[in-house]
């Protein structure tokens, strides 16, 4: 199970490590944005992909355990429940020099108007 004490599930990988992300509201909630598209472009390197993609990267199956707070806790829902929100951090996964362009454009623009 998700105990944190197997080493190794066989299939993903370790699944004894955890990802938390703490609180600060949106900032954080940014901040996770480019953490996260950080993490899978480097995943997507290793695995030879310019335009990686969490299904392809198996890079959330890594971790067994995701603790969250505030603005980290809305993050993590977003990436849980909106196919939009991850295809937006997938984007910006493979085009990091825009990222600023489109996180305002898809996300940021929304709330406002």
């Amino acid at each position: 199970a998700m105990s944190g004490t197997s080493p190794q599930d066989g299939v993903t990988g370790r699944r004894d490590i955890a990802f938390a992300m703490g609180g600060g509201g949106f900032q954080a909630f940014g901040a996770y944005v480019g953490i996260m598209a950080g993490l899978l472009r480097v995943s997507g390197k290793v695995q030879g992909k310019s335009d990686p993609t969490f299904a392809d990267s198996g890079l959330l199956d890594r971790f067994g355990i995701i603790s969250t707070v505030s603005g980290g806790a809305w993050f993590v829902a977003e990436l849980a429940y909106s196919a939009k929100f991850r295809a937006l951090i997938e984007e910006i996964a493979a085009k990091p020099e825009v990222a600023k362009e489109l996180f305002e454009k898809a996300w940021v623009q929304p709330w406002i108007n």
